[in-house]
């Protein structure tokens, strides 16, 4: 992106940092256990905290970052979605069981 943007051009990268993840799971220990284990599960899951460091390094100047936050209390089919893929990787990942995942 670099090579090709021209003097005094923008470069936009938006990432997930999935060490930053709020869940509020019926247990505090396992639903930090499903994120931590989510995280270390994908390739690059904590990218979004080193993002800024390594334009830095690449020679980007004026980098700018900015993080948001979305949140429901409504059950629905776009909040309660992740949580099953959440599980699924955490149990592949080796950091809970299948039957902590059900849970």
């Amino acid at each position: 992106m670099i090579r090709v943007t021209r003097p005094g051009g923008r470069v936009l990268v938006l990432d997930t940092d999935w060490g930053t993840t709020a869940v509020n799971g019926a247990g505090r220990r396992l639903t930090q256990r499903v994120l931590e284990g989510f995280g270390d599960h994908i390739a690059q899951g904590w990218i979004g905290r080193q993002l800024p460091g390594l334009f830095h390094q690449a020679g980007l100047n004026d980098v700018v970052v900015a993080a948001e936050t979305s949140w429901s209390r409504e059950m629905s089919a776009a909040t309660d979605r992740p949580c099953p893929q959440l599980a699924a990787g955490a149990v592949d990942q080796g950091a809970i069981t299948a039957e902590e995942a059900r849970r």
